[in-house]
């Protein structure tokens, strides 16, 4: 059977539009990634510290940037981030596994490696 130009153009178009779907997801996705963990940078040298201390420390306004921390690293991310990055990993490693090798239900045990 022998598709047209217009069939072929609107199958392109279709296509397309999966992938730009894909790309956007996969782009929202690193960026909560990276927002948490630049979130986490930001309150690490601050995490325990009480508001009044935060603030004779940094200022009226509090932390507003990357401050070192305890020992002088700037930008230093805490377990939290390192967590949630071998969690992402762990799922990403789980769908592959189902969509590569028709392997489902390890996500449980996957995540606990991880």
């Amino acid at each position: 059977m022998r598709t047209t130009v217009v069939e072929e153009r609107a199958h392109e178009r279709a296509v397309a539009a999966v992938l730009g779907a894909a790309a956007v997801y996969r782009a929202r996705v690193r960026g909560c990634l990276l927002g948490g963990a630049l979130g986490d940078a930001l309150g690490y040298p601050v995490e325990f510290s009480s508001l009044d201390r935060i603030r004779a420390a940094h200022g009226e306004r509090g932390v507003t940037g990357l401050v070192p921390g305890a020992h002088g690293v700037v930008g230093r991310i805490s377990d939290d981030t390192q967590m949630t990055l071998f969690t992402a990993e762990a799922l990403v490693h789980a769908h592959a596994r189902e969509r590569h090798k028709g392997i489902g239900g390890g996500w449980v045990l996957l995540l606990r490696r991880a």
